[in-house]
């Protein structure tokens, strides 16, 4: 009865403070079952912080809630209870879309169990940056030792095998060699960057994988060897967003430095 209030009550804010028609697409929240006490933050987007500003549009901040066993860096009790204003939220989730239970975490004596001793796991961030093309345009200026800037220079481009995905074959600088960048595209537009690390000495072969939801940019971390299952990742990945996105607070309280 208890666990069925709690997550009843999770439901019900997602519901009640979402804005912008947000609750008509939430996904089946099975996930969030025996995952935790739900534990609710703000992540803050500041506006336009780099010089030229990166957009024009205006400042959205999110309020998410979710199960805290999902969280990367688990807090004390007290904190859990608090509302958290924050750049940014790290979570670690299951193959399977749950959270891994800080049992297995951790051995009987409480020393973290090595990445490698885990199951298979992936992390992911949820923040704010700049637009997917003017990431991919950064990404693709810096490894191939160009000046920064958002604007795109000319690629060249291979087929990959990994459905959807295709690889950008400008010749990178040494420092750069160990690594391969991907993209996809939807409607035209880039909806997914992926940049891989090889295998080498002392290099743990892994990658990172961009994109969006709603007013959140997603990164995500997982094994090299599980690139070719991102399109199933990132599902998990939305399935979980979809939940706890509970609204998008777009002002501030006059003279103060939190959203409201």
């Amino acid at each position: 009865m208890i666990k069925a209030m709690r997550f009843g009550l999770l439901a019900a804010i997602g519901l009640v403070v979402s804005s912008g028609g947000f609750a008509a697409d939430r996904a089946d929240c099975s996930i969030f079952e025996d995952a935790g006490s739900p534990t609710e933050v703000v992540i803050e987007d500041e506006g336009p912080r780099t010089s030229p500003p990166a957009s024009s549009d205006p400042a959205y901040s999110v309020r998410l809630v979710y199960p805290g066993d999902y969280r990367t860096f688990p807090r004390s009790e007290g904190a859990e209870k608090a509302v958290l204003y924050q750049d940014g939220e790290n979570f670690l989730m299951r193959l399977d879309g749950g959270a891994l239970p800080r049992s297995m975490r951790h051995t009987l004596s409480g020393k973290p169990i090595k990445p490698s001793d885990l199951p298979p796991t992936f992390r992911f961030l949820l923040h704010d940056r700049y637009s997917l093309e003017k990431l991919l345009a950064i990404r693709v200026r810096i490894v191939t030792g160009q000046a920064w800037s958002f604007d795109m220079v000319p690629i060249t481009t291979q087929a990959t095998a990994m459905d959807g995905l295709v690889e950008i074959t400008n010749k990178k600088i040494s420092t750069y060699d160990n690594k391969s960048l991907f993209f996809s595209e939807a409607e035209g537009k880039v909806s997914d960057i992926i940049e891989c690390r090889k295998p080498g000495p002392d290099i743990s072969p892994q990658c990172e994988h961009s994109f969006d939801y709603r007013n959140l940019d997603v990164d995500v971390s997982y094994d090299a060897v599980l690139v070719g299952r991102w399109r199933d990742i990132k599902n998990m990945v939305l399935k979980f967003t979809s939940c706890a996105y509970a609204e998008d607070i777009l002002v501030k309280t006059e003279g103060s430095k939190k959203w409201d």
